[in-house]
Formats: structure tokens, C-alpha cells, sequence
């Protein structure tokens, strides 16, 4: 839905204001119907195709003194696009789960970004990911696999699961049934995300760093309220951080290791 030039203007600039710290996930979004209210023209486009043309116009943006780009949904001609990102590439993340995401992910991005799987569904990923990087001649290595996973931490594993049925979590994750989440039981979203006691929730990033998974780069707490929000925040600052100490204590973005991929919880 965003226009490419004003967008890299806002994310070069947040990338200096941040000390060269952003992260930009790009995805094409659970609602399609959004999409079409919000571009009409657009309606009939293909969102694959849309996307690609995206991310190759910021990358014009972001590294050309002056950028033109002639896609086939997206143009401009003779930008001069300033200030430019501190970091080098910036690092993009494609966001989603579907086929689209992992290609995009493995052709054009620093890293992929999936919603709400389990482990499993993180280790085939990352192997599509990577085929999809040497199809395109890029290093697998290189490239980051993060995870957005939903937070709720209580005393008893129904205790968890009573916090998420009565909070606006649950409403969001019904309006998704038919995309993102089809398929997804109540069960199977409380097996995948980090929900339970503390000892299962330790348990659980356990599993996903044997899949893989180098991040939880986007960790939403479950809240009804900023109260709610910040005593999950704390419960989950005082069990589970303090049980991966070789991990960078980092809730929103990667940072970059040995091996130039990021770790972070």
C-alpha cells in the first residue's frame, strides 16, 4: 500500500535518528481486502508482483545518488532521495508465511520473517528460503530467519490460555482465518507461540533455536491494557531472558554475529 519514495525518505531517516538500528519488514498483509479499499487502482494487481517492485525501487532509492526506476505498477524519475541509510544494504526482512514470503526472502532480502509457526514449520522454511538464495545465486548464510510470535506468561498453562481468549488477541487472530491463520486452531496457535508457564515458554524458544531460528524479532504481548502489557514485558524479562545468556538481549531487531547472521530474543 506505500508509495516507494516517500517511504524510503521516512525509513532512511528513522535509520539515522536510531543510530543505524532499523529493521524494515515488508509484507503484503493478511487483509486483502484493505489493500483494495486503500488502492483501488491497484485492486486487480498481484501483490507478488507488487511487492518485488517495491523492494527493488527502495534499494534505487536507498543506494543511487539520483534513482529513476521503471517498473511495471511503480516509476519514478530523477529522485534525489537524501539522507541516505546508515547501514549498507539497510537490512530487509520479508515478512509472511506463504510461498510468495520465502521467495522474496531467498531472492531479495536480509532475512524472513514468518507469523505465529512452530519449529517445524521454521526449519522447512528455512530450507526453502535457502534454496530459493543459491537458485539466485546468493549465500543462505547470509540471510537472517526471525520470528513475530505472540507472548503470554502466567502461573498455569490455563491460567495462559484464559489470558488469550479473553484479550483482543484472540479477535485478531479469528479475523485472520482465512488467510494467514486457515487451518490454525486455538490449540495449535498456543503450541506455536511462546504462551504457558515460564518453564514451557523457555522450553518453546529452546525448540525454535534447534529449528533455527535466530530471532524473535517481533514479540507482541498479550494486553488488554499498557498495565498488562508491561507486567508481560517484565515476567518475561525476569524467566525467560536470564535462561539464554549467550543470546543478545534485544526484543525488536537482530544484531549482527560472526557468522553475518543475527541473534536476538
Amino acid at each position: 500500500m506505500r508509495e516507494p519514495v516517500l517511504l524510503a525518505k521516512q525509513v532512511a531517516t528513522l535509520d539515522h535518528i536510531s543510530g543505524g538500528r532499523v529493521t524494515l519488514a515488508v509484507a503484503a498483509g493478511g487483509y486483502r481486502d484493505e489493500f483494495e479499499s486503500v488502492v483501488p487502482d491497484l485492486a486487480d494487481v498481484s501483490r507478488i508482483d507488487l511487492m518485488a517492485e517495491g523492494i527493488e525501487s527502495l534499494r534505487v532509492l536507498f543506494e543511487r545518488p539520483r534513482s529513476t526506476y521503471e517498473g511495471k505498477y511503480r516509476r519514478f524519475v530523477d529522485v534525489e532521495s537524501y539522507p541516505k541509510p546508515v547501514q549498507t544494504p539497510l537490512p530487509v526482512f520479508s515478512g509472511g508465511n506463504g510461498k510468495g514470503a520465502l521467495q522474496r526472502a531467498g531472492e531479495r532480502c536480509e532475512g524472513w520473517l514468518p507469523a505465529k509457526i512452530g519449529p517445524a514449520e521454521v526449519a522447512a522454511g528455512r530450507a526453502k528460503v535457502s534454496s530459493y538464495a543459491r537458485a539466485a545465486g546468493r549465500d543462505p548464510a547470509a540471510i537472517t530467519i526471525g520470528l513475530q510470535s505472540v507472548v503470554c506468561i502466567a502461573d498455569t498453562p490455563r491460567e495462559a490460555r484464559e489470558r488469550v481468549e479473553q484479550s483482543t488477541f484472540d479477535l485478531f487472530r479469528k479475523s485472520l482465518n482465512t488467510t494467514m491463520m486457515k487451518g490454525v486452531d486455538l490449540d495449535k496457535y498456543m503450541a506455536n507461540n511462546l504462551i504457558g508457564t515460564p518453564d514451557e515458554v523457555c522450553a518453546k524458544v529452546a525448540a525454535f533455536e534447534e529449528a533455527g531460528l535466530e530471532g524473535f524479532i517481533a514479540t507482541l504481548f498479550v494486553a488488554n491494557t499498557v498495565d498488562e502489557m508491561l507486567e508481560q514485558m517484565r515476567l518475561f524479562a525476569r524467566y525467560v531472558l536470564p535462561a539464554f545468556p549467550d543470546v543478545s538481549r534485544t526484543a525488536s531487531m537482530s544484531t549482527p554475529s560472526s557468522s553475518g547472521r543475527g541473534r536476538s530474543v
